[in-house]
């Protein structure tokens, strides 16, 4: 079972190490810049280091590799309300592909192929505010894309949704935004992730219980 997580210390523009952007994201520099932001540039974490460019950058670690069935999980430590930030799963490393589910204002599950964000499922969920700090879950298990959200370990039912046409297969957990905003008030302050190795969605996988029988 592969695993992975990063609690951006430190100081980078771009991230580097590991993470990288997908082939076809927009922007210069690969996804995110570690550092200090939030309203009050007090808040250590990864946020948006592209300006308010509106475009939405993308950034996936290419080490280790996951399988398709895989969690990853995120904290928020700091929003703006102008930028979408977005927990992703299954993102391509040769194309801006992914899925992703940004919960400011209304949760959404998004599918993102080749640049261009569809629908794929709505709800009312949680109401967030600039200044909250809260996490988020996603989970995706199948050849047909099951997916699980949880909002400080609330489970969002109206994104329990099953992708069934032109599945997103492989590819790696990620994160990714959409930059509004021209400073540094949206930040991720931790970020993990594990392949679940077919097993239940969310869940470690399955173990097969042998009995042994002993003859005195």
């Amino acid at each position: 079972m592969s695993t992975f997580s990063d609690s951006f210390t430190g100081t980078a523009n771009p991230l580097g190490g590991v993470w990288a952007a997908p082939a076809g994201s927009p922007g210069a520099t690969p996804g995110l810049q570690k550092g200090l932001g939030g309203p009050s540039n007090n808040i250590q974490g990864a946020y948006n280091s592209n300006g308010g460019d509106g475009l939405q950058h993308a950034t996936y670690f290419n080490s280790p590799t996951f399988v398709g069935d895989q969690t990853a999980t995120c904290t928020v430590g700091a929003f703006n309300t102008s930028d979408t930030m977005y927990l992703c799963v299954r993102m391509q490393s040769g194309a801006d592909t992914y899925y992703g589910v940004s919960l400011l204002g209304s949760p959404v599950l998004t599918k993102r192929v080749a640049g261009v964000n569809s629908t794929l499922a709505t709800g009312s969920g949680i109401t967030n505010t600039a200044g909250d700090v809260w996490s988020l879950q996603v989970s995706t298990s199948g050849s047909n894309a099951v997916f699980v959200v949880q909002q400080n370990s609330i489970t969002i039912a109206a994104l329990n949704y099953t992708d069934t046409t032109s599945v997103i297969t492989g590819g790696q957990p990620g994160l990714a935004y959409t930059a509004n905003n021209t400073g540094h008030a949206s930040v991720f302050s931790s970020f993990s992730a594990v392949d679940t190795g077919g097993g239940a969605t969310g869940q470690p996988p399955m173990y097969t219980q042998r009995k042994v029988l002993y003859f005195i």
